[in-house]
């Protein structure tokens, strides 16, 4: 098996520092997306109620994870969504206006989820989708 999923992400290629994207695809896949994918399934095979299911992909001055890290590539990383969701003051500084309008939206959706079960429960200006 092991040979099956090495061979899935990086083929027959040796272990080296240009592979490291792909095997984080691989390391995100096994320890995130598969699991999650699995629960969506045991949920919907069990009749659960709606199922929302986000990814955060926003790259932005507050992403986390990332800043406290030094990591400069794009994207955003497991856990990079806190710095938008919870108080960071200790950066001392304003955020730019496009990271505001995620902390206002990341924050709304989380309350709407918890008011309503719903993160959208209708669209506005803030939450056009």
């Amino acid at each position: 098996m092991e040979i099956l999923v090495k061979h899935f992400y990086i083929g027959d290629e040796k272990i080296t520092e240009e592979l490291k994207f792909d095997l984080t695809d691989m390391h995100s896949d096994f320890s995130f997306n598969h699991p999650t994918v699995r629960s969506i399934a045991t949920y919907i095979k069990n009749r659960a109620g709606n199922i929302y299911h986000y990814v955060f992909s926003y790259n932005g001055g507050r992403n986390l994870v990332k800043r406290e890290n030094n990591v400069t590539i794009g994207g955003a990383s497991h856990a990079d969504e806190l710095g938008y969701l919870f108080d960071v003051s200790f950066w001392h500084e304003t955020p730019e206006l496009q990271d505001q309008l995620i902390v206002d939206r990341m924050t709304t959706m989380w309350a709407n989820f918890v008011k309503y079960s719903n993160p959208t429960p209708q669209i506005t200006e803030l939450l056009p989708v």
